[in-house]
């Protein structure tokens, strides 16, 4: 938290830039021998992308993050729509970003459709 409020809160930008890094780092490490371990896996890197949400506070952070997190998670191999418990943390996840949309400018939201149209197919 202090090092955020130091050195990263000037710019916001390079914080997410930095953050996505760390997420990509943890999804290489994920255990995929069994869907328990990756289900254990893919929970500890939501729990750390939230840590770095409340340090933020900012909503349009919180969306970026939460939208490269349900990206990788749709794109990680092997699929999660084999398991059920990760489809629904992934189904969750993408219901949690709609409803934080709606408190975004419009501008914003528009700009996030397509996005979520995406994440939705």
């Amino acid at each position: 938290m202090l090092t955020y409020l130091l050195f990263e809160s000037m710019d916001e930008a390079s914080y997410i830039e930095n953050v996505k890094e760390e997420i990509d780092l943890q999804f290489d490490e994920v255990n995929r021998k069994s869907y328990y371990f990756m289900k254990k896996g893919l929970r500890r890197i939501l729990l750390n992308t939230k840590k770095y949400i409340r340090y933020s506070q900012n909503k349009k952070t919180e969306v970026d993050l939460l939208i490269y997190y349900c990206l990788k998670l749709k794109k990680f191999t092997p699929s999660i729509k084999n398991n059920k418990a990760l489809l629904n943390l992934y189904t969750r996840q993408t219901d949690t970003i709609s409803e934080k949309l709606k408190h975004l400018h419009e501008d914003l939201q528009y700009d996030y459709e397509g996005v979520m149209k995406d994440l939705r197919s």
